[in-house]
């Protein structure tokens, strides 16, 4: 179980950037109105912009929370491990700058982990794309290992895109949970450390799964708490290259070795490959934009611009992504900075 509150609080919000920018002040100010349970909020401003940091300022006085900076893009696992550091309370809930909160979200989410041990609680994950919301994922399984024992990386999604309506959910067990919305025990940071700070672009939400359940510890999904991941059909100016860093073909490529070194998986396995390809592909779809063409021209057209994605597009992105992010200045050795603001 967590160790005791800490001034009457039991959990610390750490919200930090996932792959835009644009999104951040709309999503932390509903936040902050959608959580009544008592909590401490860190906010780590991941490189934005001095109008979206100016904003975060001016809230942070408002409300009270802590602003901490860094003129850098991190990657996700490095902002998390700053707010990681400054957490006192037994819980820590990370989310990121692209949610939006159901009501009463936070309170069942501490009240699952405080009646069941559990080391990792996630929500009911919904996600909304072109204003259309379904079903992200209801937990699912990762695995590093098939019932011969043979190293493999295996991840599963329960109930991916599937429609709300006509289900019903309850608590349950699960293999797998995802950083859009996810409450650690900060005894699981104190039994496995910081989270891997050598997964720059992909799977930290599988490593982490993964190693709590070595550690023999329980995972749950908590479907009274409701969370909504919103997808970028198209990207405003200012998170393009964020967006393009994020998911940067020499933090994916990176990514992937230190999971086949860490588990002892073959670098080609069918598992780390799909991984890589949807990095791969969401990079691509938000960024290489094809005009809509509809009635019977618009077949025609929508066939030649799959053929030219597959065989030219895919090929000259990935080429133009790696030559602008370079792995030498952007995947080895990094350096960053952060502080108070």
């Amino acid at each position: 179980m967590a160790s005791s509150k800490v001034d009457g609080l039991s959990v610390t919000i750490a919200f930090v950037f996932r792959e835009r920018i644009s999104q951040t002040i709309e999503c932390l100010e509903h936040l902050i109105s959608n959580t009544d349970y008592p909590h401490r909020l860190i906010c780590v401003d991941s490189g934005s912009p001095q109008h979206i940091a100016e904003d975060m300022k001016r809230l942070s006085v408002k409300h009270g929370f802590t602003l901490v900076r860094s003129d850098e893009q991190l990657t996700p696992n490095e902002a998390r491990n700053i707010a990681l550091e400054m957490v006192e309370t037994p819980y820590v809930l990370f989310i990121d700058n692209d949610v939006f909160v159901g009501k009463n979200w936070l309170e069942p989410l501490v009240k699952c982990a405080e009646e069941t041990g559990a080391w990792l609680v996630g929500p009911l994950y919904l996600e909304s794309f072109c204003n259309k919301t379904r079903i992200h994922m209801v937990g699912g399984e990762v695995r590093n290992r098939d019932e011969a024992g043979n190293p493999i990386f295996y991840e599963r999604h329960h109930m991916q895109k599937k429609e709300l309506e006509g289900f019903e959910f309850s608590r349950t067990k699960t293999q797998l949970i995802e950083f859009h919305t996810v409450l650690m025990n900060m005894e699981a940071y104190k039994h496995l450390g910081p989270l891997d700070p050598n997964l720059l672009g992909r799977s930290e939400h599988a490593d982490l799964s993964m190693q709590v359940a070595a550690a023999g510890k329980e995972i749950y999904i908590e479907p009274a708490s409701i969370i909504t991941y919103v997808i970028p059909d198209s990207l405003d100016p200012m998170d393009r290259d964020y967006f393009s860093l994020r998911w940067c073909v020499a933090w994916n490529e990176a990514s992937g070795a230190h999971l086949s070194k860490k588990y002892g998986i073959p670098i080609n396995d069918n598992g780390l490959e799909n991984s890589r390809n949807f990095c791969d592909t969401h990079r691509r779809r938000v960024l290489v934009r094809y005009p809509k063409v509809s009635g019977s021209i618009g077949k025609v057209a929508n066939k030649f611009f799959n053929v030219f994605d597959r065989l030219i597009a895919k090929r000259a992105e990935r080429f133009l992504n790696r030559s602008k992010f370079p792995a030498t200045l952007y995947a080895q050795n990094r350096q960053f900075t952060s502080k108070i603001v």
